[in-house]
């Protein structure tokens, strides 16, 4: 059976440890254009460094972005699916994160400027800091109190930044207190080896989810992906 419809993650999958697309990546993805498959980016990414390494490939699919809680179509600059966050799962969230003692780190729709927010930055850990500090985010990086946190609209993501132990610690506040999806993910950082992103989405959302209304969107069948 031909694939019509190709969806490719692109941290750890199309980026090599360097963070660049190795040539043979790069024919691989030509080849199944010219056989005319549609391709396509699926990643827990913003829409700004999607857009960077779609462009790269000279893609021109709607991306499936923030683990599936958004499609964009960046010739149309629109969203055909969007999930955005309610705002009891939000709170919720934000409440059992700062039980924890982690700094949480919230990623807006960019159907509202794409902005990152933060609390405030006396409660940053050095992860936190070092995540705002950074070049690409210093401009998007905006400060709220913890009670705006909780009222922001059009939230897509709930991050947390720091070592590996994270996981245990979140899965164990999270079980058995509120329904969600917690995806993690190594980082790349000169200085710290063992860094890690968690993800935190309402229920319902994955990228496998938002893949299947991509392809029947396009007419295409489960079984052609």
């Amino acid at each position: 059976m031909r694939y019509r419809l190709l969806a490719l993650d692109i941290d750890g999958t199309l980026l090599d440890p360097e963070g660049e697309i190795r040539p043979r990546v790069r024919q691989a993805i030509q080849r199944a254009v010219e056989a005319g498959c549609l391709v396509t980016l699926a990643t827990g990414r913003r829409l700004h460094s999607a857009r960077e390494v779609a462009n790269e490939l000279g893609l021109q699919m709607p991306l499936i972005l923030y683990i599936g809680s958004l499609i964009y179509d960046t010739l149309t600059e629109k969203a055909l699916f969007y999930q955005p966050m309610p705002s009891h799962f939000l709170r919720q969230a934000l409440t059992l994160v700062r039980e924890a003692g982690l700094c949480p780190t919230i990623s807006q729709s960019p159907l509202r400027g794409e902005y990152i927010y933060l609390g405030p930055s006396e409660d940053d850990d050095l992860y936190t800091r070092k995540y705002s500090e950074h070049k690409s985010r210093v401009a998007m990086i905006r400060r709220l109190s913890y009670d705006e946190l909780a009222l922001l609209k059009d939230a897509l993501l709930i991050s947390v930044t720091g070592p590996s132990k994270l996981l245990p610690l979140l899965t164990e506040v999270l079980r058995g207190r509120m329904e969600c999806n917690l995806y993690n993910y190594a980082l790349r950082h000169k200085t710290m080896a063992d860094l890690y992103g968690f993800d935190l989405v309402q229920p319902g959302v994955s990228k496998g989810h938002a893949l299947l209304w991509l392809a029947a969107h396009f007419g295409i069948a489960a079984t052609e992906l």
